[in-house]
């Protein structure tokens, strides 16, 4: 007899993930960028930025719907570029954030945390969710290789480290109203 109950996942989390178009172009310019800025800001109006950057507006568009708009927009991206390395937490205020690297694979890694900690482990720490009996265990950490070509666009509120020796671009993209100035 078949199992009459089914686990219904709901509140799932948004995870784009894709290839750079054209990555090879960008690759080893964007290291050398990433290596020589440091930590911090880097240089927006540099080739390889806008063109990651590029992406990530796309898929903001792709991906995000004004669900009040009526025949017109009503919002407009604005971005920022900066550079994550060994760095954890989430970011307040932009609404997607895309992290890219241009390095070999296994340099760079993604770990994105459960959004729902730390309330799920506070009450009963050693219990975990699995979504059929005998299934395997809901994990509340999900770890993403980075490395060139790849790009992995997540809302910028999700708590996320990402480990590694090599520093990693982070676009955050902000949705302003039409009409309003920079938010930030």
């Amino acid at each position: 007899m078949a199992d009459p109950y089914l686990l219904n996942g709901f509140f799932e989390t948004q995870l784009v993930t894709g290839c750079l178009p054209e990555s090879h172009d960008v690759d080893a310019a964007l290291a050398d960028l990433l290596i020589q800025a440091g930590h911090g800001q880097i240089d927006r109006a540099a080739a390889p930025v806008q063109k990651v950057a590029e992406c990530a507006l796309r898929l903001a568009a792709r991906f995000t719907r004004d669900i009040g708009a009526g025949a017109s927009a009503r919002y407009r991206w604005e971005w920022e570029a900066s550079i994550e390395r060994g760095t954890t937490g989430f970011r307040s205020g932009p609404f997607w954030s895309l992290l890219y690297s241009p390095h070999q694979p296994g340099r760079a890694e993604l770990e994105l945390e459960d959004p729902r900690l730390p309330w799920i482990l506070i009450e009963e720490p050693n219990l975990r969710f699995r979504d059929r009996p005998g299934g395997p265990v809901w994990e509340h950490h999900h770890r993403l290789e980075l490395g060139p070509g790849k790009v992995v666009m997540f809302p910028a509120w999700l708590r996320r480290q990402v480990r590694g020796q090599d520093p990693v671009l982070r676009i955050d993209l902000w949705a302003l109203l039409n009409g309003e100035g920079s938010g930030r």
